[in-house]
């Protein structure tokens, strides 16, 4: 490898002269001569090159694997339950004998005694307050079932299932009692609207008739607007037929 200094004669143009003035020097390898702006700018430019793809590559493994995993609770609820399942995992084959007499007794097909007691530890995990109840009982059932009593298990499992579908009757009926209280305030909504502004009261009456068809008189309003500012009296009808099929006494009906 041999290095000469780059020279250029005084009749040069001005840029030329200029550079010569700089303590750089051309490089020559394998007899191919490398300008000093050349191989200074080359390795820098390669290791922005790399610098790149090795970012790009990180990024890429960074998504993927933020799409592929799962949410850190998820993973851990999931293996709390697991770990509760590995720990009556010997008296499962237990349940399911007592399972499986219980539904050929009744004529019916047995349920795999792992995925149904499975379904009560998922239950345990719901810390929602409405199911407090139904959790209990299911801790009760696999309590028992660590003590190698099945049949108060199964008793247990039972009163855990009615718990947990007495909880959602009951929060059942209270959306029932909101969507009551929300149609009456539609109600009046309309009625504060139907003189002034017709057409959000007739937006108010149909949001009532939505939740609640019971006032029959709200339902003849609705009737009105369709026909006057809705869509039509096929609209208006079909409203005052339900009102008809709601109506309590002969009185409503006319």
């Amino acid at each position: 490898m041999a290095v000469r200094k780059r020279g250029y004669g005084l009749d040069g143009d001005i840029w030329r002269s200029l550079i010569n003035l700089l303590p750089f020097e051309d490089l020559t390898i394998f007899g191919l001569s490398l300008s000093w702006p050349v191989y200074l700018v080359l390795p820098t430019g390669a290791l922005a090159l790399a610098w790149k793809i090795f970012w790009d590559v990180a990024d890429k493994t960074a998504t993927t694997k933020t799409l592929t995993t799962p949410p850190l609770a998820t993973k851990a609820g999931q293996n709390r339950t697991h770990d509760k399942l590995d720990d009556v995992s010997g008296q499962i084959a237990q349940l399911r004998e007592e399972m499986l007499a219980a539904a050929e007794k009744d004529g019916r097909p047995a349920p795999d005694a792992e995925s149904f007691v499975d379904a009560y530890l998922a239950l345990i995990e719901d810390d929602r307050g409405a199911f407090a109840p139904a959790r209990q009982e299911a801790i009760a059932a696999l309590d028992a079932l660590k003590e190698n009593n099945t049949v108060d298990a199964l008793a247990e499992f039972e009163r855990a299932t009615m718990a947990f579908e007495n909880s959602l009757a009951q929060r059942a009926a209270m959306r029932a009692d909101m969507a009551r209280e929300d149609a009456e305030d539609y109600r009046r909504l309309g009625r504060l609207t139907y003189v002034s502004a017709p057409l959000r009261s007739l937006g108010a009456y149909r949001e009532a008739a939505k939740l609640d068809t019971s006032d029959i008189w709200a339902l003849i309003y609705l009737a009105r607007l369709e026909q006057t500012h809705g869509d039509g009296l096929n609209a208006a009808l079909s409203v005052l037929k339900t009102a008809g099929s709601n109506a309590a006494n002969d009185r409503d009906r006319s």
